[in-house]
């Protein structure tokens, strides 16, 4: 049994800060839906062998419910109802890193988020990230980045701005810039709000990056956000009122964010501040793909 553990403490309690309240609780109802779902698709003892076994190293514990349970399986599912929200929400994220044959892993996606969205709960998750690999002769497609819980603000923009955003980074070759964007939500859920800001304007340059690549448009790694938005901006349809406020994500990075020195001046990026750079960064990557058609 392997246990890879270079992703098992990169888990949904990890990424998330404790001052940070959630708007609801995890229903008794979720959790026997989503354990009923690794009843129907995981079939055998392997999975819940493997899931008991990286708890174990996850919590650094032989017994993971207070009655440690006859055995392995008893254990488990004692601790399942047993932990806090965040703890299995961290069991939900190691669902997906299951390998099962013939097991349909975007099904399990949709399931999950279904569940939320019944019992109302402010988390989502995010998609598997594929990206190809090989030469012209022969590509294939290699999985880079498993799915993720993250929490929803606000319904109406979470869905109109951040989901769509992360559905398309998830897309193949915009692989640093979903990367990014994910970390600006991690540092967003832990309070690091200066940090948040940094992330969100990379992934604004690597998407734009990736545009100027798809579409042939000449330009340098070291180019800044300003130089890129210059390339880019003039193939749009939109008018020159447009590019301050799209400019601005890198702006709040630029002025804001922990990516320059603070010198003696020490930088305090309160909660909305950041919280508007994830929703207007997830807005810009939306417009300026859907002007440039990468």
């Amino acid at each position: 049994m392997h246990v890879d553990l270079s992703r098992l403490f990169n888990s949904f309690s990890r990424r998330t800060g404790p001052q940070i309240e959630p708007k609801s609780v995890l229903s008794p109802e979720f959790r026997n839906r989503v354990i009923f779902l690794c009843q129907d698709h995981f079939y055998g003892p392997t999975f819940w062998e493997q899931i008991h076994r990286n708890l174990q190293y996850f919590h650094g514990r032989q017994s993971l419910s207070r009655g440690g349970g006859r055995n392995r399986l008893e254990d488990m599912g004692q601790f399942l109802f047993e932990c806090s929200d965040d703890h299995f929400l961290d069991f939900v994220e190691m669902i997906f890193r299951h390998q099962e044959p013939g097991l349909n892993r975007q099904q399990l996606v949709t399931s999950v988020n279904g569940f939320l969205e019944i019992d109302n709960l402010p988390y989502a998750v995010t998609d598997f990230v594929w990206q190809s690999t090989g030469d012209t002769h022969y590509r294939s497609m290699e999985l880079v980045e498993y799915p993720r819980v993250i929490r929803r603000e606000n319904e109406v923009i979470h869905s109109t701005a951040i989901q769509p955003a992360l559905e398309f980074l998830a897309t193949p070759g915009f692989v640093s810039a979903n990367q990014e964007f994910l970390g600006a939500l991690s540092h967003y859920r832990k309070g690091e709000y200066p940090d948040c800001l940094t992330k969100c304007g990379s992934s604004f340059e690597s998407v734009m990056k990736v545009i100027c690549d798809r579409r042939g448009w000449s330009y340098n790694q070291t180019d800044t956000a300003s130089t890129l938005l210059d390339i880019v901006f003039p193939h749009t349809t939109l008018d020159l009122f447009f590019k301050q406020p799209i400019f601005l994500v890198a702006t709040i990075r630029n002025r804001l964010s922990g990516s320059h020195g603070a010198g003696t001046q020490q930088r305090n990026v309160p909660a909305h501040v950041a919280n508007y750079a994830l929703n207007a960064t997830a807005s810009v990557i939306l417009l300026l793909v859907a002007e440039t058609n990468p």
